[in-house]
C-alpha cells in the first residue's frame, strides 16, 4: 500500500523493480538468518526440515497455496529461533509480501526440480554444519527464486500486452 500526503492511499502495483527491491532483501537478510541456524542445529531441527521436505516433495507442486505453506515453513524452521528477532520480522513481512505475488504466477517444471534438489542440498550442508555450503546453496535458491518470479511476471505482462493488441 502507497500512502501519499493529501491523495490517501491506494495499492502499490506489482512490477519488476518492486520484486526486485524485495528480493534484494533476501539476498541480503537470508543468509545472515541461516549461519546461525547452521551452527546450532540439532538432529531435531533437521528432522523438522526432512519431513517438510518429503511432504513438499509428496505434494508434488499440485497444491500451490499447500506449497507455499509448506516452503513457508521450511525457511521459518531455519531462521525462527535466531535471536535477532527484528531480522526475523522483517523476513516475515518480506516472506508475507513475495508470497502475495508468488501466488498469482505458476511454478515452472523446471523450477519445481530446482527447488527439491536446492532443498535437499541446504539440509545435506546444514547436516554437514558446513556454514559456507550452505549459505552458497540458498543464495543461489533465493537469487533463483526471484529470477523466476520476474520471469513469470515478464511472460503475464507480454500475454497481457497481445491479448491488448490482438
Amino acid at each position: 500500500m502507497l500512502i501519499t500526503p493529501n491523495q490517501g492511499a491506494r495499492v502499490r502495483p506489482i512490477d519488476m523493480e518492486f520484486v526486485r527491491d524485495v528480493a534484494e532483501v533476501g539476498y541480503q537478510l537470508e543468509p545472515y538468518l541461516l549461519r546461525f541456524f547452521v551452527e546450532t542445529a540439532s538432529a531435531e531441527d533437521i528432522a523438522e526440515l526432512e519431513r517438510i521436505q518429503s511432504e513438499i516433495e509428496a505434494l508434488n507442486f499440485s497444491d500451490k497455496a499447500r506449497h507455499t505453506e509448506l516452503n513457508h515453513q521450511f525457511h521459518e524452521t531455519m531462521y525462527d529461533r535466531h535471536y535477532n528477532r527484528v531480522a526475523f520480522g522483517v523476513w516475515r513481512q518480506h516472506r508475507e509480501i513475495l508470497g502475495s505475488i508468488s501466488t498469482r504466477i505458476p511454478i515452472a517444471i523446471g523450477r519445481q526440480e530446482a527447488i527439491i534438489t536446492e532443498h535437499r542440498a541446504l539440509i545435506a550442508a546444514i547436516k554437514a554444519q558446513d556454514v559456507a555450503a550452505a549459505v552458497t546453496v540458498l543464495d543461489q535458491h533465493i537469487q533463483d527464486a526471484g529470477r523466476h518470479v520476474v520471469d513469470q511476471l515478464r511472460i503475464a505482462e507480454a500475454r497481457a500486452s497481445h491479448r491488448r493488441i490482438g
